[in-house]
């Protein structure tokens, strides 16, 4: 595929859309009792005829990117819906985390933190702007409380591909990178907080395209 066709970001809107359907059904039912496979089968069911896909579906103990099949989801957890569709030959990704029930303190300030990084890193990342700045601003944010942002994570350009074009890293402070103003891109800082020797995860990322879209 040729990087430098013109792309309709009004179709990307569309894949965008289609995810926050699945947002919205991840959000209001209740999963307590449920294997993860079966509710990631439930989600994927929800989705309309596409090119292509990939949904997991992540407990609090796990990064990204992997959906544990026989787990059951337990009162007072985190879950993210890690999703990226193809929709008319174009690409959209995002993520959410959302509660089981309710949650101890811990979690409350792991999920506060992720959904404050994600609004920051979102706000920063105008065009043109530096990528040096919005990772100063993240760390900003992140560092006022127990949480971190996880080492290597980050976004990336997306539009005929799913990974096309620049590396997003927040962990590369020295990174010379500048927010584009005429390619889509996501967010994505993973937050993590550490309790007796185990990491627990948190993140929303989003596809943002350009202001004209």
């Amino acid at each position: 595929m040729v990087w430098d066709e013109p792309i309709d970001f009004a179709l990307m809107e569309e894949g965008r859309q289609i995810i926050e359907r699945l947002f919205d059904y991840v959000k209001n039912a209740d999963h307590r009792g449920h294997t993860f496979r079966d509710v990631r089968d439930r989600i994927i069911e929800l989705l309309p005829t596409l090119e292509d896909y990939h949904i997991d579906l992540i407990p609090e103990d796990i990064p990204y990117h992997r959906t544990p099949e026989e787990r059951v989801i337990k009162e007072g957890e985190l879950i993210t819906l890690d999703c990226a569709v193809k929709h008319k030959g174009l690409w959209a990704d995002r993520a959410c985390t959302v509660s089981t029930g309710s949650l101890d303190k811990i979690r409350r300030e792991l999920l506060l933190t992720a959904q404050g990084a994600f609004s920051t890193v979102k706000k920063e990342s105008r065009p043109g702007a530096s990528f040096r700045e919005v990772i100063t601003a993240l760390n900003k944010e992140v560092d006022k409380g127990l949480c971190r942002v996880m080492p290597n994570c980050g976004g990336h350009g997306i539009g005929y591909e799913l990974h096309q074009g620049a590396e997003y890293i927040y962990s590369e402070v020295d990174s010379t990178l500048v927010i584009p103003d005429h390619e889509a891109f996501t967010v994505e800082p993973v937050i993590y907080i550490e309790v007796a020797g185990q990491k627990l995860y948190a993140y929303f990322e989003d596809t943002i395209l350009p202001e004209s879209t």
